[in-house]
């Protein structure tokens, strides 16, 4: 998960606040309620590694979020610990931190995909398309949903060209095959939240050698393989605890940047309270 901040409590380097900082820290906090709820349904009964984006998932849900109404409207603010009547402040908040994310950096280089793909037959507002244009950095599109396999190929086209070739095939074609218009237009949505938020396999270099004696809390195995770090990236001291079922993490916040990651890891049992999660 990852948390926004402009400054480091253990003496990293300050930023200028977001200029909708209060609703940045707000969002913040319940992106990491939403994290806790999402990573325990997903890694409840799994085995081998976890790996998406909290952020990116959420973010598309804010771009739905923006267009829904009564009872759903009500249901996807509670999944996502919005506050009440603070509509306007989440979009900003989102916007702050979309675009302090799309900045250029000479220490890495980040690629998102933001596309609303929106059914024929309904009418997009006005007011709705320019929310998805200046608050998520974003657009929208009217599609023919009972083409499935069209609207497939294209959303893949799209993710594929922007994310550099790192995600390709996003949905594949047999989920589109023996599926109703609207079945089809629920599946492509759910496969865009959730590819759009990670990839199971991501091509990342493993050639760099692991670092034993990752400090620990007390009590803990004290021999854990930590990742390398390079010099624009700072190691929190220590393993940190997420209430409310104590799940281990490791922090690493970046130096010239506004976010900071956390990692979970295997929980060791401390005092029989651990919980096991995915590694």
């Amino acid at each position: 998960m990852a948390a926004p901040r402009h400054f480091n409590k253990q003496g990293g380097p300050s930023f200028p606040p977001f200029p909708h900082q209060e609703a940045v820290t707000s969002l913040a906090h319940s992106q990491n309620n939403f994290t806790r709820d999402l990573y325990t349904k997903l890694a409840r009964g799994k085995e081998g590694n976890l790996f998406f984006s909290p952020f990116s998932i959420m973010a598309a849900l804010g771009m739905t979020y923006r267009g829904a109404t009564g009872n759903t409207k009500e249901e996807m603010r509670s999944a996502m610990y919005l506050g009440q009547n603070e509509d306007d402040d989440t979009h900003s908040a989102f916007c702050d931190i979309l675009t302090d994310i799309k900045k250029e950096s000479v220490d890495y280089e980040l690629r998102t995909s933001n596309t609303a793909y929106v059914s024929n037959q309904m009418k997009l507002l006005d007011d709705y398309a320019i929310t998805l244009r200046e608050k998520y950095l974003s657009s929208s599109k009217v599609v023919d949903f009972s083409d499935g396999e069209g609207v497939r190929q294209e959303i893949n086209s799209l993710v594929e060209k922007d994310t550099n070739s790192r995600i390709i095939d996003l949905i594949p074609s047999e989920d589109c095959h023996h599926l109703t218009a609207d079945q089809r237009q629920e599946r492509l949505l759910r496969h865009e939240i959730l590819a759009e938020g990670g990839h199971s396999d991501p091509p990342f270099p493993s050639a760099a050698p692991l670092q034993p004696n990752l400090p620990l809390q007390p009590n803990l195995p004290q021999s854990r393989p930590s990742f390398p770090q390079p010099d624009t990236w700072r190691q929190n001291q220590g393993v940190q605890w997420i209430p409310p079922h104590q799940y281990p993490y490791i922090t690493t916040p970046h130096q010239r940047h506004h976010t900071l990651t956390h990692f979970p890891l295997p929980s060791w049992h401390v005092q029989g309270q651990g919980v096991p999660v995915t590694n």
